[in-house]
């Protein structure tokens, strides 16, 4: 039985009534962490093209671990240390066990996909994020990415 309860539907359908004001709000953050981070070496910022609405459930950047000679777990490690959430959402279908044995997927066979899961990094973006803890995000993102050349 996958149906919802009412008190379920009550809530989802209160948090729809808001969902205008967190889109708003998330990109006010995307657009202050876009601003910081534009151009900052061996960092890519999301891509949007301007007539696409974008809600920014996460927001994903692209660094390049590989230049910086750092890997991208000791760069979350380090987030971590500093109390700042980082993690890596969707790992590519061909490295799941399943898919890989049952299909007999090499990495080599994938190479863009695996490129980008190798840069990917999400930040923190939610409604509640504070401008103050937005800066600390930057600053050390900014600070980790210098020092790691």
């Amino acid at each position: 039985n996958y149906r919802i309860t009412d008190i379920q539907a009550a809530l989802g359908t209160s948090q729809l009534n808001k969902i205008n004001i967190f889109t708003k709000k998330r990109n006010q953050i995307a657009k202050m962490y876009n601003k910081n981070f534009k151009n900052i070496k061996n960092l890519m910022i999301p891509f949007k093209k301007k007539h696409i609405h974008h809600t920014y459930h996460l927001y994903t950047f692209l660094i390049n671990f590989k230049k910086l000679n750092i890997t991208k777990n000791q760069f979350m490690k380090n987030l971590h240390k500093q109390k700042i959430g980082s993690q890596v959402l969707y790992i590519p279908v061909f490295l799941q066990p399943y898919y890989k044995n049952k299909y007999n997927l090499k990495i080599s066979d994938f190479p863009i996909s695996m490129k980008y899961y190798e840069q990917a990094l999400s930040i923190p973006i939610f409604y509640d994020l504070k401008k103050k803890e937005q800066d600390k995000v930057i600053k050390k993102i900014i600070k980790l990415i210098n020092q790691s050349k």
